[in-house]
C-alpha cells in the first residue's frame, strides 16, 4: 500500500513539473528578444575590445573610456535596429515545439546555433 502511495505521489509530482514546463515553454517572440540581446552583447565584446596600452594611468583611462563609449554607442545603434534584427533572427530560425520545451535552430552564414528554451529561459549551444 505504501509503495502505491509513493508511485501516486511521484506521478502527481511529474505531472506538476510537466504542466509547469508546458506553461513556461518560451514562444518564438521570446527567443527573438533573447537572441537579439545576446547578439548585441557578442557584437559589443568583439567590436569594442579594450586596447592594451603601456601601463601609464592616463593611457589606461583613455583606453577604458573609448571602450565604454564604443560599447554604449554600439548598444544604442543595435537597439534602434532591434526590430530588423528580430525579424532576421526569426526568418533564420526553426522552432521544434516539444510542448514542455522548445529547440530553436538559428542558421547564420558561418555558424549554426541551437538553443533550448524551457521554464521561460534559454540555453544556447554552438553547433
Amino acid at each position: 500500500m505504501k509503495k502505491l502511495l509513493n508511485i501516486k505521489t511521484a506521478a502527481v509530482a511529474l505531472i506538476a513539473v510537466a504542466g509547469g514546463m508546458f506553461f513556461t515553454n518560451p514562444q518564438i517572440k521570446d527567443y527573438e528578444s533573447y537572441a537579439s540581446q545576446k547578439l548585441a552583447g557578442e557584437l559589443q565584446n568583439s567590436v569594442c575590445k579594450k586596447q592594451e596600452l603601456p601601463d601609464i594611468k592616463i593611457l589606461q583611462d583613455f583606453s577604458k573610456i573609448t571602450s565604454d563609449v564604443c560599447k554604449s554607442n554600439v548598444a544604442k545603434g543595435f537597439i534602434s535596429e532591434n526590430f530588423l534584427v528580430k525579424q532576421l533572427i526569426g526568418s533564420n530560425t526553426k522552432r521544434e515545439n516539444l510542448m514542455v520545451l522548445s529547440i530553436y535552430t538559428t542558421q547564420t552564414p558561418d555558424k549554426t546555433f541551437k538553443t533550448i528554451g524551457a521554464f521561460g529561459n534559454f540555453l544556447t549551444f554552438q553547433s
